[in-house]
């Protein structure tokens, strides 16, 4: 139904009620009507007075689940599936919402059983592939997410949804030219399809295909202005190629959408250091430490600031206190290590160089330091 149609609906079933106030199909179709509205506190009550009239009306049990699982009230959600399928063990539907459920709690196991349930009754279920498929992905067994999502599309070829899904696992299989595919069927499918072109874009970025990646996430951006990741991800990619500005302007708009996101002031704080607008990247590493105050990144960036500032004691408490909140924090010593060394202070340099040989993992930076080391000790 429409809009309209469901507002329509909604009066016709009100009118009705009032000339049979205990007609339960009347209550359980404004159930319906409102529930497809998202109005769930009206659905619900609705479905209640169904249920004080028919108590065995196995559907409405089976949709007032589904409207508390909407409604975030989770605690009342398994109970109804429970009693539907205790009332009708044949019933598709409860065996798929329930599933849904499941699924979102992070009950893979008992998720993945109630779709296979939900199978054997309609082999033709669609949507419980699909779902299924997703649970499998969850669950990182991308082979069975695959064949369930292929599934869904041999019974539903327009089937984008699926389509976008299939991308999505043989992305995190790495196989991008297979998710690329996947994503490109999905869009000629839905070419109003958001996710899809975010999808898309990301692996083409993944392929280092950047001007691509670029499209679609501007496609996307069109397609919905106030896609906050998009802004993001697009951001870093004009980043990497250099082109700072626009870097700037992506995590500006992000930042307009979204002003509490600490990780945006950091990026838009570093594409600033690039261009050696050291205030702005210092304003921005302190806005991302204001709003979390544990984040180590930021506080390693601003000490980098500093140091470009050849403001040295300062960058030295910023890496202090990375290494402080992430001990193991490799770089943070190295930083720290060279900064102690630009203030003549050898012994503190050389303890972070020890620390940082001691974690890093990167051969070429642990025979540079260890240079360093042996140039301190012999007086250099």
């Amino acid at each position: 139904m429409q809009e309209g149609k469901y507002d329509q609906a909604i009066a016709e079933f009100t009118k009705a009620i009032e000339l049979a106030p205990d007609l339960a199909g009347a209550y359980q179709n404004r159930g319906n009507a409102y529930l497809y509205k998202r109005e769930l506190n009206k659905a619900i009550a609705d479905y209640n007075r169904t249920l004080e009239l028919a108590p065995t009306h196995t559907k409405t049990y089976t949709q007032r689940g589904y409207a508390y699982f909407l409604n975030n009230e989770l605690d009342k959600v398994i109970s109804d599936y429970d009693r539907a399928i205790e009332l009708d063990p044949e019933n598709t539907q409860t065996y798929y919402y329930r599933g849904m459920y499941y699924d979102y709690i992070g009950e893979n196991d008992k998720a993945i059983a109630d779709y296979t349930r939900a199978i054997e009754l309609n082999p033709n279920y669609a949507e419980a592939y699909n779902n299924r498929g997703g649970t499998y992905g969850k669950m990182g067994q991308y082979d069975k997410a695959i064949a369930d999502f292929t599934r869904a599309t041999e019974l539903v070829p327009d089937y984008a949804q699926a389509y976008r899904n299939i991308g999505l696992a043989c992305e995190s299989q790495g196989d991008y030219d297979k998710a690329l595919e996947n994503y490109t069927k999905a869009i000629e499918l839905a070419p109003d399809y958001v996710q899809a072109y975010t999808n898309r874009a990301s692996a083409y970025a993944s392929k280092g295909k950047y001007d691509e990646a670029i499209a679609d996430y501007s496609r996307a951006i069109d397609l919905d202005p106030e896609l906050v990741d998009a802004y993001n991800y697009r951001g870093d990619i004009y980043d990497f190629k250099g082109e700072h500005e626009k870097a700037i302007a992506d995590y500006t708009k992000a930042i307009e959408l979204n002003p509490n996101d600490a990780p945006t002031y950091s990026a838009r704080g570093y594409s600033y250091a690039r261009i050696q607008n050291y205030d702005k990247a210092l304003a921005d590493f302190s806005k991302a430490i204001e709003i979390k105050p544990d984040f180590v990144l930021a506080y390693a960036q601003r000490g980098q600031v500093y140091y470009l500032m050849e403001q040295y004691e300062q960058a030295i408490l910023d890496c202090s206190r990375a290494i402080d909140l992430e001990p193991q924090y490799a770089e943070a010593y190295g930083n720290r290590g060279h900064f102690y060394d630009m203030l003549g202070k050898k012994t503190e340099a050389i303890a972070d160089f020890e620390m940082f040989i001691k974690l890093s993992d990167d051969p070429i930076l642990i025979e540079r330091t260890k240079q360093r080391i042996r140039e301190l000790r012999t007086g250099g």
